[in-house]
């Protein structure tokens, strides 16, 4: 009996075109180079993973800038969406608790950060203060130092105690061969030449800074010791010409 004929083969099925990449949606974790700076600081380097993260860093964004459209739009997609739907899931997720506890953490982080930079102020400023404040050993020294300082010896020792004066007068007139005057090229724009003299301080600043330094030391008055001893060498008198008399 001869063989049925073979059934012919159905035609292939065409192949499906492949799928688009799935848009993303805010359930999925965000892109990292989506965030801005303030939020990647404290994100891994791989992405942000849960729900909680993701609510961390906008609390980070939104105390950066002031701004929840801004913040929210840097840590979740909003490719396509509607404006007014941003807006409404922005303000929603301000209140999130996961959000209110980061944004005051932060707030107590920026508040001592602040309160320690207030101290650093503070204290550099005390510091100003007692360096501009001579102590009594510098004092003693620049007076030890003026006392000293000759007259008519410029030296490097007491360089910094050369006192410089200006002295302003109107230029001489300046004439040229053929006997007209010119102006005179040391003049200022004033018309004034201004002279200055260098000199160590002088002998009634010496004398002041030696009574300075006799005033600073105690030596300008009398010895107390010497003075107890006076007293008792006066009551001994005393009783001894009492004594007599009796």
């Amino acid at each position: 009996m001869p063989k049925p004929p073979p059934k012919p083969k159905a035609p292939a099925k065409p192949k499906k075109p492949a799928k688009a990449p799935a848009k993303p949606t805010a359930n999925r974790a965000p892109r990292t180079e989506h965030l801005s700076f303030t939020a990647k600081a404290h994100i891994p380097a791989n992405h942000i993973k849960g729900a909680k993260e993701r609510h961390h860093a906008f609390a980070r964004e939104f105390f950066a800038h002031g701004n929840v459209l801004q913040a929210y739009r840097a840590v979740f997609p909003t490719a396509g969406r509607p404006k007014k739907a941003v807006e409404a899931n922005a303000y929603r997720l301000k209140k999130h608790p996961n959000v209110v506890n980061e944004l005051r953490r932060l707030e107590r982080l920026h508040a001592a950060e602040l309160e320690k930079q207030a101290k650093e102020a503070e204290k550099a400023r005390q510091q100003a203060e007692r360096d501009a404040i001579a102590t009594r050993t510098e004092v003693l020294k620049f007076h030890t130092r003026v006392m000293r300082a000759s007259s008519s010896d410029l030296t490097e020792a007491n360089r910094d105690l050369v006192l410089v004066i200006e002295d302003k007068t109107l230029a001489p007139p300046k004439y040229d061969k053929d006997g007209e005057e010119i102006p005179n090229p040391d003049a200022d724009a004033e018309g004034y030449v201004t002279s200055v003299k260098r000199r160590p301080p002088d002998v009634k600043e010496r004398t002041a800074s030696a009574n300075a330094l006799a005033a600073m030391q105690g030596w300008n008055k009398g010895d107390p010791a010497l003075n107890k001893v006076g007293d008792q060498l006066t009551n001994l008198l005393l009783e001894i010409r009492g004594g007599g008399k009796v």
